[in-house]
């Protein structure tokens, strides 16, 4: 159970971050910080899951 719960965590958190950075990408923001904040996002869910 908990395994299941761990990727269907994971794929919602894979979810957002592909939309967020969609909307980002509309908005025309800065390449530099849309990486920033991806990573931003990447570790904030890393952190999270652990």
């Amino acid at each position: 159970m908990m395994m299941t719960n761990m990727m269907t965590n994971m794929m919602i958190n894979m979810m957002t971050i592909m939309m967020t950075s969609m909307i980002m990408e509309k908005k025309n923001i800065d390449k530099n910080i849309m990486r920033r904040k991806k990573y931003l996002l990447i570790i904030v869910l890393i952190i999270r899951v652990v």
